[in-house]
């Protein structure tokens, strides 16, 4: 299967897909060819969509096609999102003052999904995002330190703070409700990320903060148009 694609607006002014298709035929084991050509518009509150399959070999229809007008509500292409932190008291003196050097370290486990790598990579951006916060690059290595193995890390490399963890759960879910096989699809996917964090203090004699933080979400784009694998594998996962 090859395939192409146009978007203006990122798909939200218009989408346009073109796909050849060439696979066994389910009854005579011949192979079969196809192209597909579907488009959707947006305006307002109404969605316009259409499709056009023309079959390339005897065993298909020459062309079949449809359209339809699909209203725009809040049920389709929202993301959900919760997450859960420990009870956890911050301390006065990283609420303002001289700058904290904190060193983030990659998380353990799931390391075949880039879990730990991603969680690191997010909490090195939310904290950049605090003037008196300097975050230390300690290398891409993927480690759940115990203290000891923080302070020694603080101490080379100039950091106040240690940040290490491991993910202890990390789920991907995709599925698809009802659809018109080949013609409609829904297709959802599901994540859900748990970890250990340990901030280790090395200003305050080693003290070390240790809590779990757990989150989820989902994310569905409503209605699909010829939906292929790619949709869920490529738009729904990077988007989680």
């Amino acid at each position: 299967m090859m395939g192409a694609a146009v978007e203006i607006g990122r798909g939200q002014i218009f989408t346009a897909t073109a796909e050849y298709w060439r696979e066994p035929s389910s009854t005579s084991g011949e192979l079969t060819e196809r192209a597909t050509f579907g488009a959707h518009m947006n305006l307002w509150f109404l969605r316009l969509e259409g499709g056009v399959e023309k079959g390339l070999s005897k065993d298909l229809p020459s062309v079949t096609g449809m359209a339809g007008v699909r209203f725009q509500t809040s049920f389709g292409g929202r993301r959900k999102n919760r997450t859960d932190l420990g009870t956890v008291e911050i301390p006065s003196r990283y609420q303002g003052g001289p700058p904290v050097r904190i060193a983030i370290v990659n998380f353990a486990g799931f390391e075949e999904q880039k879990a730990g790598e991603m969680v690191a990579r997010h909490l090195k951006q939310a904290l950049t995002r605090y003037g008196h916060i300097r975050v230390v690059e300690v290398g891409e290595g993927a480690e759940y330190l115990n203290p000891d193995a923080a302070l020694q890390l603080a101490t080379m490399s100039n950091a106040d703070v240690v940040i290490t963890g491991r993910v202890v759960r990390y789920e991907t879910n995709r599925s698809s409700r009802p659809n018109v096989p080949l013609v409609l699809g829904f297709p959802q996917t599901a994540a859900i990320l748990e970890t250990d964090i340990r901030v280790v203090d090395r200003t305050e004699q080693g003290e070390v903060l240790s809590t779990r933080v757990g989150g989820s979400g989902s994310r569905n784009r409503g209605v699909r148009m010829f939906p292929t694998p790619g949709d869920d594998r490529t738009s729904y996962l990077s988007v989680i």
